[in-house]
């Protein structure tokens, strides 16, 4: 068992009705949302239909050679006994083994057992855990832009952060089962004129210029850059000095924020009007009456610069159409840890057999 000194961090989250009979059983996880940037890391116990989180800790992967670094490094830290673990992967899973998209670390379902010492080890597609985190969060985690006429049927997720994901849950009846995609790799379609010029400034530099692009940290930079470039709008000191840092989205984040500084307060306008165009391209491919949610870790951090009603009439831009899109239910994912709940919750329920 874990070691006592530990502070128990209880997590605001709900039995899901799948779960109802397994969540009577003892269990101790190792979760994880690996990312290109950080993998964060979380052993969980479940026991009485309760998530508890019992250690976190988030690892920058720069510092690291391979994921099995990253591993030992946080069981050198914490000791537990572990009855299984699942990991969300910002990449394609197939057949037990994936390849995180931005960073080239191949990680195996059967390797990572074996180094755990534990029967099993899942590997899922990081928008799928936050998929299945979100029927477990607590409603207060959720905050509402558009209440909409929500009745059964699909739900969609898109999340911006180092990268951006989407994920479709299908509703069989009687629950949503997730469906991961790699849609935030299609192609970048603009809607503006200035969007358009956005298109032609980042094709000199891609010769596919997807939603990941311009809709992720990344993305961020990418549109700042263009501002900066071609708008006579000044660059903030604070950026000037580090412009070469590695967290630079971090730095226009900060400046719009703090120091209200218009460039960096247009970029991040154009950001969300792009997020509510890809958005609503989402919701049209699957109509999930049940809701769409924005994930992700960018979008929380921007609250103080997002016009909800602007963002609804982008998102639901979308000609004869928008009157369909003006019923879909928004919400916005407050809790950044959503993807390692999601990943517990489907450890506990999954009998997919183990990889060859």
């Amino acid at each position: 068992m874990m070691k006592n000194h530990f502070n128990d961090l209880k997590c605001l989250v709900k039995p899901c009705a799948l779960a109802k009979e397994v969540l009577k059983l003892f269990m101790v996880l190792l979760c994880g949302d690996i990312g290109a940037s950080n993998s964060r890391l979380a052993v969980i116990e479940i026991e009485n239909q309760n998530f508890t989180f019992r250690a976190k800790e988030y690892l920058k992967n720069s510092e690291y050679q391979n994921f099995d670094e990253v591993l030992l490094r946080f069981q050198r830290k914490f000791q537990f006994n572990l009855d299984g673990a699942c990991f969300g992967i910002a990449g394609p899973v197939l057949n037990g083994h994936s390849e995180i998209t931005n960073l080239q670390w191949h990680l195996s379902e059967v390797d990572l057992a074996a180094l755990l010492n534990i029967d099993r080890c899942f590997l899922i597609n990081d928008l799928e855990a936050i998929a299945y985190g979100i029927p477990i969060l607590d409603t207060s985690q959720r905050k509402i832009l558009n209440i909409g006429s929500p009745f059964p049927g699909p739900q969609a997720v898109i999340a911006p952060g180092s990268g951006i994901g989407e994920a479709i849950l299908f509703w069989n009846g009687k629950r949503h089962i997730p469906m991961p995609t790699e849609g935030g790799h299609t192609s970048f379609s603009p809607t503006s004129k200035l969007q358009i010029e956005l298109l032609q400034y980042l094709s000199k530099d891609y010769s596919h210029v997807s939603w990941e692009r311009v809709l992720s940290g990344p993305g961020l930079i990418n549109i700042y850059n263009f501002l900066k470039t071609t708008s006579k709008l000044a660059e903030p000191k604070s950026i000037q000095s580090r412009a070469q840092d590695a967290n630079v989205a971090a730095l226009i984040t900060a400046a719009a924020n703090l120091e209200k500084n218009e460039l960096c307060i247009k970029t991040i306008d154009l950001f969300f009007e792009i997020l509510a165009t890809e958005a609503g391209n989402l919701a049209l491919k699957c109509l999930p009456t049940a809701g769409l949610f924005i994930a992700g870790g960018i979008t929380p951090k921007l609250m103080g610069l997002f016009d909800e009603k602007l963002f609804l009439k982008n998102f639901s831009n979308k000609g004869r159409m928008g009157a369909l899109l003006e019923k879909i239910p928004v919400s916005l994912i407050l809790n950044d840890e959503v993807g390692i709940l999601g990943a517990a919750h489907f450890a506990l329920n999954s009998n997919r057999e183990k990889p060859k």
